[in-house]
């Protein structure tokens, strides 16, 4: 995620308050980010890097743990809601990936256009020069 669109401080949640959310162990947080269940981002916290958690990534977690950990029957559109708030938040996210990949091919593709002119312009700049016309009589 690019840091300049990160949603504000306020907005995330460290691993230990998240766990303390979701009731989870925070060794069960920091697997889930591991496994890519959950997203967080590394951050400077009070004692360095950190990973932090965005509140609404946490929030979707919570609704699906709910609907998944009940004990009773599982109600079919409370979880069909919540998986179909997860796959619009994740589409828009692709979404905007896919714009940014567009910019960075955009990016790559100039700098390659520059870095072939440089090339061009040092193979001219390095050719020997021209032989004088007695260096061409004399075979020099």
């Amino acid at each position: 995620m690019d840091k300049d669109s990160l949603p504000p401080r306020s907005a995330w949640l460290s691993i230990k308050d998240t766990a303390e959310r979701m009731g989870v162990s925070d060794k069960t947080i920091r697997r889930w980010i591991q496994d890519g269940k959950l997203q967080a981002e590394k951050m400077n916290g009070p004692y360095g890097e950190q990973w932090f958690i965005a509140a609404s990534e946490v929030a979707t977690a919570q609704e699906i743990l709910d609907v998944v950990t009940v004990e009773n029957r599982v109600d079919m559109a409370q979880l069909a809601h919540v998986l179909e708030r997860h796959l619009e938040t994740k589409n828009e996210r692709i979404k905007e990936l896919e714009a940014k990949i567009d910019t960075l091919v955009d990016h790559i593709q100039t700098l390659t256009q520059g870095v072939q002119e440089i090339q061009e312009y040092h193979r001219q700049a390095i050719q020997p020069p021209p032989k004088t016309w007695w260096q061409r009589l004399m075979g020099r």
